[in-house]
């Protein structure tokens, strides 16, 4: 998956993915990373309530930074 990658649209993702799981009594979900960048195709599982509580921090895999906008 080739994400290019604007943090909305992964974030968009992710709460679409959030959304889902707790919509059929999931206790946890496999959320894309939020790097941004555009090879990474990382999930990370985290349980639902820990998504909601996460309170604008990007969701990241082990070792991974946020990438600027426009870079790669």
């Amino acid at each position: 998956m080739e994400n290019g990658t604007v943090p909305e649209l992964l974030l968009a993702a992710n709460d679409r993915i959030y959304n889902v799981s707790w919509g059929v009594g999931g206790e946890d979900g496999d959320f894309l990373c939020e790097c941004g960048n555009k090879d990474c195709a990382e999930q990370v599982q985290f349980l639902l309530i820990e998504y909601a509580a996460r309170e604008g921090e990007p969701i990241l895999a082990p070792g991974h930074k946020q990438v600027a906008a426009g870079v790669s």
